[in-house]
């Protein structure tokens, strides 16, 4: 039996396509139809916006010491540095992206497959073509069965 791809998020050899991501299921590869990438944007929290300088703006205040002639000058300039540092950072965050394998199982539009990594939604992604493009060899060579 060849094996396209086996790791521990799915299997696919020429008869299934199993799958761990986003649950577990099996797809017989023979009943799988228009196969296709979808590529969005991961759901999630949103975004943690940190403030780096709000810790530098306490412990200013709590020592007392003076960096622009007075604590309160000294105080007031890091917090207005803190209210403007963080949503600067915030904007700097990677963006994050849910690579998916779609495709219609029984008449079901299905998610075969979904990861954050695109390297490894690469490798599943040939894996499957292979499996594929076996099957229809396979279906075309006459008096041949499953």
């Amino acid at each position: 039996m060849p094996v396209y791809f086996r790791g521990p998020d799915a299997l696919i050899t020429h008869l299934v396509f199993a799958s761990q991501r986003p649950q577990p299921r099996s797809f017989a590869i023979r009943e799988l139809r228009d196969p296709h990438i979808v590529i969005a944007e991961a759901t999630g929290s949103p975004p943690r916006i940190t403030y780096p300088a709000t810790a530098a703006a306490a412990t200013v205040a709590a020592t007392g010491w003076p960096i622009l002639g007075s604590a309160s000058v000294s105080m007031t300039g890091l917090a207005a540095l803190a209210a403007l540092a963080g949503p600067i950072v915030g904007c700097f965050r990677p963006r994050r992206h849910s690579y998916e394998v779609h495709a219609y199982y029984r008449g079901h539009r299905v998610c075969l497959f979904r990861t954050p990594d695109p390297r490894l939604f690469g490798q599943i992604r040939r894996a499957l073509v292979r499996a594929l493009e076996a099957h229809a060899d396979y279906d075309a060579v006459p008096g041949r069965r499953w």
